[in-house]
């Protein structure tokens, strides 16, 4: 689908304008944006990403990677062209010299103007809602300790928005933004800090109230292990009423094939 740009949204005038008082400059956080062309032609590309012939359901994160590969397998036909990806379903770009899809003139939504926009700082820092966007290396700050193993981090905001200001423009709001995030850490040291453990306390079961609390925290979670040499992400989906000696789960012996129920110590131990 193809699209026409034009950047003229021209909001209502202000009826009337005061009479009193002083002219005063004003300083804002509202920049100006301006386009070479505003009659470039846009494409609309409407993007599936599919597991096993299904609809993938995956981070935003990981759906951007995934688009950035794409950009770079087919680096021929998107190298000349700024091809921006919203981590959903839609993606645009320039008109492209040789292509024939069906053309269809429309002005175009600030939606689109935001994709573009949000494209290449959602690759660069961590993207939080839809316009929000946060260094994990503390680009804009470094990150203070708020408790509870979280940490707060700076980051910005920025949104377009149109403007009667002359004649009719966009405008980009850039502001700063706080944000809480979970602190890289083991995941010992969060339990410890956010429970507040002794270190006797990791060596006696939980009791079921606490039990309570820390699975809440801790549920859909992703923790990257380090026991082997390839890196590893998984989801927590609960947390166990038993400790790592007693807790057992089936595992089959790979010199008599038969299933034999281990514990999870054992496991660690036999393994690693």
């Amino acid at each position: 689908m193809y699209c026409t740009l034009l950047l003229d949204p021209k909001p209502p005038p202000r009826t009337d304008v005061g009479s009193k008082g002083l002219k005063i400059n004003l300083e804002t956080n509202y920049f100006p944006i301006s386009v070479k062309n505003k009659f470039a032609e846009l494409v609309h590309y409407e993007v599936s990403l599919k597991k096993h012939n299904k609809d993938a359901n995956l981070p935003r994160k990981t759906k951007m990677e995934i688009f950035e590969k794409m950009k770079m397998i087919y680096e021929k036909d998107f190298k000349n062209y700024p091809l921006a990806y919203d981590s959903e379903r839609n993606a645009y770009s320039i008109d492209l010299e040789e292509s024939d899809g069906k053309r269809t003139q429309y002005k175009i939504s600030l939606m689109m103007v935001e994709v573009m926009f949000r494209h290449y700082r959602a690759i660069k820092y961590e993207l939080v809602g839809r316009r929000n966007f946060y260094s994990a290396g503390g680009e804009f700050g470094t990150p203070y300790p708020i408790g509870c193993g979280k940490e707060g981090v700076t980051g910005f905001f920025g949104s377009m928005r149109p403007a009667s200001w002359k004649d009719g423009s966009l405008l980009l709001n850039i502001d700063v933004a706080h944000t809480a995030f979970y602190k890289e850490q083991p995941l010992l040291n969060f339990i410890q800090d956010f429970m507040n453990f002794r270190e006797d306390d990791f060596h006696r079961p939980l009791e079921p109230f606490k039990r309570s609390k820390l699975l809440q925290e801790l549920r859909n979670i992703r923790v990257q292990v380090t026991h082997s040499n390839i890196p590893r992400t998984y989801k927590i989906i609960d947390v166990s009423e038993h400790s790592a000696e007693k807790q057992t789960f089936p595992l089959k012996d790979e010199n008599t094939g038969n299933t034999v129920y281990c514990t999870i110590e054992n496991y660690f131990k036999n393994q690693y």
